[in-house]
């Protein structure tokens, strides 16, 4: 009596069956299909993400409820000017940051800005009231994104004293999720480093 593996194999077409059978002896062919770059030539489009993203902001613009946000609290010496030259890097390195949403006959489209000097806004509470803090934060996050005018993605530092920093990093949900964020953080960490 053949296993429920053995089965379960047998109602897979002939040529998955022979892939599953040499990869599980140990002769998998090396990957053959090649990820190819997207025609930029005409209009980018959306992916099926974007696109539901997109119609929701033409529905109804300037809201906040599509923002993600990581704030980070900095400590000790902070040398701002190569926190800025990393930021300036990773936004370099990702064309998702650098993008913003236009309209082509009626369809969302991508356009990819090239990377020229994204700025680390500042500010300084060093001698604010603690809830001021809470308060920026807070404006800062829920501070819309235009799709089509971007950037998508932004940096607020916050000096608290001498040795303490808060760092915003915000985004529009069309350009990152939860899991990017934390991807972008650590190259951040990366590139400041």
């Amino acid at each position: 009596m053949a296993s429920s593996f053995e089965a379960r194999i047998a109602t897979l077409p002939a040529d998955v069956q022979d892939r599953l059978r040499r990869r599980l002896a140990g002769q998998a062919a090396t990957h053959t299909g090649r990820i190819r770059s997207v025609d930029r030539t005409g209009p980018l489009p959306l992916s099926f993400a974007q696109q539901r993203l997109w119609f929701l902001d033409k529905f109804e613009p300037g809201v906040g409820a599509y923002n993600s946000a990581l704030a980070l609290r900095l400590t000790g010496a902070l040398n701002v000017s190569a926190l800025t030259g990393a930021w300036q890097a990773l936004v370099a390195r990702h064309e998702s940051l650098r993008t913003t949403f236009d309209e082509v006959d009626g369809k969302g489209v991508q356009v990819i800005h090239p990377a020229a000097g994204s700025v680390v806004q500042m500010a300084d509470l060093a001698d604010a009231p603690e809830e001021a803090q809470s308060q920026l934060l807070a404006s800062e996050y829920a501070r819309s994104f235009d799709l089509s005018e971007g950037p998508l993605f932004r940096a607020l530092l916050i000096r608290l004293s001498h040795d303490e920093w808060v760092l915003l990093l915000a985004a529009h949900h069309i350009v990152t999720d939860g899991w990017s964020m934390g991807v972008l953080v650590e190259e951040l960490g990366v590139l400041y480093g």
